[in-house]
């Protein structure tokens, strides 16, 4: 599966609502979403209420390869072990949502 610019989007949004419901606190907390075989998570030293577009990376779930030369989350081996079992997940504050999949799939 390609990630596309809504998922982009979708992944900027739930981020954003991190802030918005006072989930995290300054850079703690990050956030990944398994789409396939790639995961985009959060970008190593990124704000998840103020992420921005250049801040996601793109890695192989099975491997961890970085596939669009920004390096991800410190705790992205952790979050790569969720998501060869699950779909998403926000570390400091761990979730597991089907309701980004399920739109996903749809």
């Amino acid at each position: 599966m390609e990630i596309t610019d809504k998922h982009i989007e979708q992944f900027l949004a739930a981020a954003h609502q991190t802030g918005e419901r006072r989930l995290t606190r300054c850079s703690s907390g990050n956030l990944s979403w398994r789409i396939g075989e790639f995961a985009l998570i959060s970008a190593t030293g990124s704000w998840l209420p103020e992420l921005q577009a250049g801040q996601i990376s793109i890695c192989r779930v099975a491997t961890g390869e970085i596939t669009n030369g920004i390096h991800p989350s410190m705790e992205s081996g952790f979050h790569l072990q969720i998501l060869q079992n699950r779909s998403i997940a926000l570390s400091k504050y761990l979730c597991h949502d089907d309701c980004l999949h399920e739109k996903e799939t749809r």
